[in-house]
């Protein structure tokens, strides 16, 4: 196994953990400030990562990070206050979603290169898991 294959299934392994822990949590603190914070931590990360010699010749490593880190965060932060009545649905179910939309890309860049059942049984797993916490957040 090379040094990208090893790179990219250890940050799919981490992020599908912290998924899976996240699935059975719920961490009420996302704030709209923490929000984007984040954002621009995940782009200094990525940015950081081009600069180190080792990792800059790994291809779509800085879009891989950016992906994973805005991907567990909407996935696994909710909202802090809870929602007023105007909505009909909680509003963390939205961004589980695109939490979910942000894994899957991440995970069929850093894995379809080394090898196309694996990224599909993590994009399986990762919408089983999104399933089961939308199911979750919709009761509540």
């Amino acid at each position: 196994m090379s040094l990208p294959e090893l790179i990219n299934l250890l940050i799919t392994s981490v992020a599908t953990l912290l998924v899976g822990f996240l699935t059975f949590r719920h961490v009420k603190i996302s704030t709209g400030f923490r929000d984007f914070t984040l954002f621009v931590i995940s782009l200094i990360i990525a940015i950081a990562v081009t600069t180190i010699p080792p990792l800059n010749e790994i291809p779509l490593l800085s879009w891989i990070l950016l992906l994973y880190v805005n991907g567990v965060w909407l996935y696994g932060a909710e909202p802090k206050t809870s929602p007023k009545k105007i909505f009909t649905t909680n509003p963390a179910v939205t961004r589980v979603f695109i939490g979910l939309l942000l894994l899957a890309s991440a995970s069929w860049f850093s894995m379809s290169s080394y090898n196309v059942s694996i990224a599909l049984i993590i994009i399986l797993a990762y919408v089983l898991l999104g399933t089961y916490k939308e199911r979750e957040l919709l009761k509540t």
